[in-house]
């Protein structure tokens, strides 16, 4: 990680596990989330507050991690992002680093 982190100097190690994990590891659907995954997000979030797993298991096509993960950044604020999008340069670095 201390690799990848030096060519993504404005990450955190803890993110940089996060991205690769959510786009090279995850067996669940990736991607970005589309309208209708964060409505049924916030639907099943409603209805089994923090309970992840489950959470998971009801939105079928993404990990417990992703999940919470979403929800912390758009879900409880109202859709509104707290943490800054990988821009496409960083993303490209990502990758260049892991592969």
């Amino acid at each position: 990680w201390t690799e990848i982190a030096a060519v993504l100097p404005n990450r955190s190690r803890k993110s940089i596990k996060h991205a690769v994990q959510a786009k090279y590891h995850s067996n669940k659907g990736g991607g970005g989330w589309t309208e209708e995954e964060d409505k049924k997000l916030k639907e099943v979030y409603d209805e089994y507050p923090n309970q992840w797993t489950l959470i998971a298991e009801r939105m079928g096509n993404r990990d417990a991690r992703s999940c919470q993960a979403r929800w912390i950044d758009y879900g409880q604020l109202g859709l509104k992002r707290v943490t800054q999008k990988w821009s496409s340069e960083e993303e490209q670095k990502l990758r260049q680093a892991v592969e």
